[in-house]
């Protein structure tokens, strides 16, 4: 598991941007700072697969921010759906994401060197 080290910061409240390449089928999870305030978050994904189809799942864990002392929860997005070659797009959220937690995406191809997975965070 391989967990992202640069700091990324909320521009304008609107979002950023995160690339996750999934070359073996090992998960890769970044964790991405919500910042000092509560946050809306829509994730927006694709996925570019190459030579063969190969199973996919992309799970989104965050803290809720109308519960924060239940922790993190996880939320699938996308679960272990056969993706055919060519590239392909997904969406998950809303996430009310709680002031000082971080957001993470995890996303796991079931056959190496086949799937790129590209993620977008739009948050408010």
């Amino acid at each position: 598991m391989q967990t992202a080290t640069r700091d990324l910061v909320w521009q304008f409240g609107r979002g950023f941007r995160q690339v996750l390449s999934t070359t073996n089928p090992t998960t890769v999870t970044p964790a991405i700072p919500v910042g000092g305030r509560n946050r809306l978050v829509l994730l927006l994904g694709s996925v570019a697969v190459t030579t063969a189809a190969t199973t996919l799942t992309v799970t989104v864990t965050y803290t809720e921010a109308t519960d924060p002392e239940a922790g993190p929860q996880t939320q699938t997005v996308v679960n272990a759906v056969s993706e055919p070659v060519g590239a392909t797009g997904f969406t998950g959220g809303p996430f009310f994401c709680a002031a000082g937690t971080t957001i993470q995406v995890t996303a796991t191809a079931g056959t190496a060197n086949q799937a790129t997975v590209s993620v977008t965070f739009v948050g408010a």
